[in-house]
């Protein structure tokens, strides 16, 4: 967010959301002090993400996130599939 080295990779919807966990929409690498500020809870890196992309982005994003996965072993297996094909 601020053109520094990143060391950190941040998910702007929390990792234990299965359905945008491997989304590379949600993840992001950011130096450690944006990081932390990401975590503080003024919505710094939602705004910079929907600087980036656009509102829209983020509201699909975050209604990804929000949508309950109902088979976890085929929605494991999908991302799989997806992520080792690139």
């Amino acid at each position: 967010m601020c053109g520094k080295e990143a060391h950190d990779l941040a998910h702007l919807f929390v990792c234990n959301k299965l359905r945008t966990r491997w989304d590379k929409r949600n993840c992001h690498a950011l130096c450690r002090t944006c990081h932390a500020t990401s975590h503080s809870g003024d919505d710094i890196y939602s705004k910079a993400y929907i600087e980036k992309e656009s509102e829209e982005a983020y509201s699909k994003l975050r209604l990804d996130s929000n949508t309950m996965v109902g088979n976890v072993r085929a929605f494991m297996e999908e991302t799989e599939r997806k992520l080792n094909d690139g």
